[in-house]
């Protein structure tokens, strides 16, 4: 065919000669121009295969200019004609993408090669694009990343499509600047690739990007390496594909294997043969061999568990079920091990079974637990027995032991011959060792049962050896010992700690003193021992010169029970509870006890516990309130009312009491005294805990749910065990006072509530509070208003009639559910039967037993059941009120013409 061309050149003879030559040789000369104008004006409708263009041509552009502009709307292969063979002419014509360069006059052998060789490179230069536009399609069609760098460069020449839609940006910046991949991949892998390239090795990488959005993907890259002939590293090729989801899996996978690894569970997985292919590390712990040798538990797991256990795992499997049960299996070494066995069918994704899972539970370590909390149990069930026993047995010892204290006390104050006040003494002493025994037996069990609790208060460290001297610098000075005391200089005036304990810890040691002191003396001391922050750890000692303690016997001294004379002509008594009980109290202190000792020269007990520092303020304000609190004596006329069943009790208390000048009223039981104290008015109430018909407790409660400014109710209970004291004033009470009652701890808590402000005898009263308890009752029974819909129906009297039985039907229930709910302590779901009650009530006009429902909801959100209770007992008999009403209502709409 024909190669059509195009001659631009404003030489006629120029133009006439290559005319002639080409036709001559077989190219077909379509047309002649001689300047840019005509060169425009032609190829706007016209195809041509080459240009032959003078650079010098007429106009405004040259012919390299006009080459510029064809080339941005046509691909024409362009050779230029020049008799110029200047620089400045050749560069620019090299520069705008010429085919060739002709220099005139023009030879003819160069013009046919010169062109035959610009149509063939620019046939090739077609077919390239084509292949590459082929490529490029096929390239972006993958879904993988391909990519070229030129790394002489720094650019990236290509890189598909699909890149930009992974990287979630434009790959422009990174075709132009190779260095821009530092922006796409994750920093933590910025090593990785640089090492890559420093070893110019074809390789495979996985590494991360980060899109802009801040996602991350990984993306496993196969890379390749070119060099020139010179070995030179020139550029570099890749493939990239997105592995996120692959690498998710593969976390799945190594995670659930590291678990199954990590499991205390032994667990072993097979396929639908019965072969096992895997087993965790506990498994091989668990049967005795060694670590993932599953080969060994396949070919003698026969040995290990038993053929009828096997048997059933396979027939479960056949029936598509999981399976469990407790069985056992042998290890390697013929142990026989507890275990429990689950078995679960391992399903692919089209629901078929592909294999199965063991999972074998250890029950050994379980077994022990369980015994070990049945033990626990048999043995807080034996403690609390024993609680429950000291408690009764304080109680029923206590009750008589007031009597007989508080009667020999009251007699000890009368004139008496000198032999009655001796045996009246003899009978107080033989009354007050057998408390202390009493309290000894109680405060060592609840220390051992952890539950003593200390509770702190502000103590004035000389108050302490002063109380101590008036306790037992009688019975010093009956033995003739020299009792000293002796204080620290740096010792605070002041600190928090608790008192009561204290004091029991040195009465302890400084009786057991002069108890074995014959001659000689008796010494305390108390100093400071260290201090960290507002925390001041107290040294004590109490040193006597008697008869010491064998060295082999000191380490038994603080065991309960411990005598070291323990014969039977033994010189002095005692329970051997008082020095485990120090021991005790020292250590719940944070402290420690030791003792020295000599045998016939004396003994040394040394003890530290832990005080805190008292701010200068507040020992200013206690020392203000102990003065305030110094006991006067009594007004006369103060009105008592005492509830008390015991008989000996209420003939002590009001001895005591009379003899003061008190007024007191006796009430048997908790209802008698609720009686009383309606028609009576009272200054302060003495409250017995456990007593008949209603215990002291459940009157206190009615007591302040009656009325208002009622005076301080003193719980007086034989119940002295720790955390009693706390309980009753949980449950409403004001006070507490443990029997047997010394005279002076009786009236001083008298005098206490006395000299509040908020109880002084004008302010009490027993005018009721306003009785909500009886406010329901003013409601209307029944309010046939509210069925003003069922009035207006047609069918009026056969509506009223189903709802009056569908009203006796529910309530009945409700009612019903109500008070076992009440009987069985179920305060959430007589709550709930009490809210239906009231929302049916409201509904129906039931007005009275809807206020009556408010008060008892109301009480059970506020957990007063008592109260509850009182109102609860309306509820039935309401409800016959109720259900006569609406009968009487349906009867009179019936006689309605």
């Amino acid at each position: 065919m024909e190669k059509k061309i195009l001659l631009v050149e404003d030489d006629i003879l120029v133009l006439k000669f290559l005319t002639k030559v080409l036709e001559q040789h077989g190219y077909s000369i379509v047309a002649t121009a001689s300047d840019a104008v005509q060169v425009f004006s032609y190829l706007t409708s016209n195809e041509v295969d080459l240009i032959l263009m003078d650079i010098q041509i007429s106009g405004d552009l040259d012919g390299v200019e006009t080459a510029k502009k064809i080339q941005e709307i046509k691909d024409i292969p362009i050779i230029y004609l020049t008799s110029s063979s200047d620089a400045e002419t050749i560069e620019r014509a090299s520069q705008s993408g010429a085919y060739g360069y002709l220099p005139k006059p023009i030879d003819r052998h160069s013009l046919f090669s010169t062109i035959d060789l610009a149509i063939y490179k620019h046939s090739m230069e077609q077919l390239l694009k084509q292949k590459n536009a082929q490529l490029d399609m096929i390239l972006s069609s993958t879904q993988d990343i391909v990519w070229s760098a030129d790394l002489e460069n720094n650019t990236m020449p290509y890189i598909n499509a699909v890149a930009a839609k992974i990287y979630g940006q434009s790959t422009e910046p990174l075709e132009k600047d190779l260095n821009y991949w530092k922006n796409i991949v994750h920093p933590d892998d910025h090593d990785k690739i640089r090492i890559i390239f420093y070893k110019s090795e074809n390789t495979q990488i996985d590494y991360r990007i980060i899109r802009p959005n801040g996602e991350t993907r990984w993306l496993s890259d196969h890379i390749s390496f070119r060099h020139n002939s010179l070995g030179k590293l020139v550029g570099v090729d890749g493939i990239a594909r997105d592995i996120t989801e692959q690498k998710k899996i593969q976390d799945e996978l190594l995670l659930h294997n590291k678990a199954l690894d990590t499991t205390l569970d032994a667990v072993c997985i097979g396929n639908m043969t019965g072969k096992i292919t895997y087993g965790n590390a506990a498994l091989s712990k668990l049967f005795g061999f060694r670590e993932n040798d599953t080969q060994v538990l396949e070919q003698h797991r026969f040995m290990f568990i038993d053929n009828t256990v096997e048997d059933n795992i396979s027939e479960h499997i056949n029936c598509n079920e999981n399976w469990a049960t407790q069985t056992q299996i042998f290890n390697r070494q013929g142990d026989s091990i507890p275990i429990l066995l689950k078995v679960s069918i391992i399903y692919n994704q089209k629901n078929e079974k592909v294999g199965f899972m063991r999972t074998y539970n250890d029950l050994r370590e379980q077994m022990k637990i369980q015994q070990f909390i049945r033990d626990k149990e048999i043995a807080e069930h034996t403690a609390a027995l024993k609680q429950q026993f000291l408690a009764n047995m304080s109680h029923e010892i206590r009750t008589p032991m007031n009597g007989i204290i508080g009667l020999t006390d009251f007699l000890l104050k009368g004139n008496l011959e000198c032999e009655q006040r001796e045996q009246l003494t003899i009978i107080k002493q033989s009354a007050d060792y057998l408390l202390t025994l009493l309290n000894d037996i109680l405060d060592l069990s609840k220390l051992e049962a952890g539950k003593t609790i200390l509770y702190p208060e502000i103590a004035a460290t000389d108050r302490i050896f002063a109380q101590l001297k008036g306790m037992f610098g009688h019975l010093a000075d009956r033995k003739g010992l020299k009792l000293q005391f002796k204080l620290g200089e740096n010792l605070p005036s002041h600190v928090m700690a608790d008192a009561k304990r204290v004091m029991q810890i040195f009465a302890n040691l400084l009786s057991n003193a002069i108890k074995f002191t014959e001659k000689g003396s008796v010494s305390i001391s108390l100093e400071n021992y260290f201090s960290k922050d507002d925390r001041l750890w107290l040294k004590a000692e109490v040193r006597d010169t008697g008869i010491g303690i064998k060295a082999d016997n000191i380490e038994s001294l603080f065991q309960n029970f411990t005598q070291l004379d323990d014969s039977l002509s033994r010189k002095h008594e005692g329970t051997g509870l008082g020095l485990a009980i120090v021991r005790e109290l020292v250590e719940l202190m944070e402290g420690q006890i030791t003792v020295e000792s000599e045998l016939g020269k004396g003994s040394c007990f040394k003890f530290f516990f832990k005080v805190e520092l008292v701010p200068q303020a507040a020992i200013i304000s206690h020392n203000s309130e102990a003065q305030n609190n110094k006991m006067p004596q009594l007004a006369e006329g103060i009105r008592v009312l005492l509830v008390e069943d015991n008989s000996v009790n209420q003939k002590v208390a009001s001895l005591w009491l009379e003899a003061e000048g008190c007024i007191v009223r006796i009430a048997n039981n908790g209802q008698e005294a609720l009686d009383i104290f309606e028609e009576n008015l009272f200054d302060i109430i003495l409250m017995d805990i456990q007593m008949p018909i209603m215990d002291g407790i459940t009157a206190t409660q009615i007591l302040k749910k009656r009325y208002q400014n009622l005076p301080p109710i003193i719980a007086v209970s034989a119940n002295a065990l720790d955390g009693d004291k706390e309980r009753y004033i949980a449950q409403g009470l004001d006070d507490y006072l443990a029997k047997p009652v010394q005279s002076h701890n009786f009236l001083g808590l008298i005098d206490k509530w006395f000299k509040n402000e908020n109880f002084k005898p004008e302010n009490t009263t027993n005018k009721p509070v306003i009785d909500e308890a009886k406010s329901w009752k003013t409601a209307p029974i029944f309010n046939p208003n509210a069925l003003a819909f069922a009035l207006k129906s047609p069918q009026k009297i056969m509506t009223l009639e189903m709802l009056y039985e569908s009203l006796e039907t529910d309530l009945t229930t409700l009612i019903s559910n109500s008070l076992l709910a009440e009987q069985t302590h179920d305060s959430e779901q007589w709550q709930r039967e009490i809210h239906t009650i009231k929302g049916l009530c409201g509904t129906m006009g039931a007005s009275r037993l809807h206020e009556l429902c408010k008060l008892i909801d109301k009480h059970l959100k506020a957990k007063e059941t008592p109260s509850a209770s009182l109102l609860q007992q309306h509820l039935e008999e309401q409800y016959q009120f109720l259900m006569l009403e609406f009968r009487k209502f349906i009867e009179n709409e019936k006689a309605q013409p």
